[in-house]
This record gives C-alpha cells, sequence and structure tokens, in this order.
C-alpha cells in the first residue's frame, strides 16, 4: 500500500464524522461566517449617563435573539460589571428602547 492510498483512507474515514458539539451549544444551534455578519445590523456604540458622569469604564454583556433581517430582538443583560452603571441597558441600546 503505498502512501497515497494511506492518506487517501484516513481522508476517507473523517468524512462525515464531524466532532461533537461542546454540551453547551445546542444541537439546533446555526453557524454564521464572518461574510454572514457583515449583513446585520448593530447598534451605534453608547455610553451610559450614569457611566459618563462617573468616568468609569466597564463592560457587559447582552443576549439578544437575531432576526433573518439583522434585526436584535428579545435581548437580556447577562453580565453587567460594574452593576448598576446602566451598561447591560447600553449593550443592547437602541434595542432595548424598542421593546
Amino acid at each position: 500500500m503505498a502512501i497515497t492510498d494511506i492518506l487517501f483512507l484516513a481522508a476517507v474515514a473523517t468524512v462525515g464524522s464531524e466532532p461533537p458539539l461542546p454540551p453547551d451549544i445546542p444541537p439546533n444551534a446555526v453557524f454564521y461566517t464572518q461574510e454572514d455578519v457583515k449583513r446585520y445590523r448593530f447598534p451605534k456604540p453608547y455610553l451610559p449617563p450614569e457611566a459618563k458622569a462617573a468616568k468609569v469604564d466597564a463592560d457587559a454583556v447582552v443576549a439578544c435573539e437575531v432576526n433573518t433581517n439583522g434585526r436584535m430582538k428579545r435581548c437580556a443583560v447577562v453580565i453587567e460589571n460594574p452593576p448598576g452603571m446602566g451598561f447591560g441597558k447600553a449593550g443592547g441600546y437602541p434595542v432595548f428602547e424598542e421593546c
């Protein structure tokens, strides 16, 4: 058996046998490429008035559903650090304003 035959057999053995998804990713999850993401509209950056007045930097994680038109809906604040400065709401602005 030649080296090319061994490589071919190895390639055939791996076709269709994708590794399983990590347990926290649902099996019906949809994955997007960088080209797909370019067509979605993202909100402009927004600094909460509370944080601007206090000259505070912070971060937030906001989870949103995105429809096929690229509009975000049903957003929820997952993490806000430091809490109470409005960064969670700012992460979803203006989506939260529309809801």
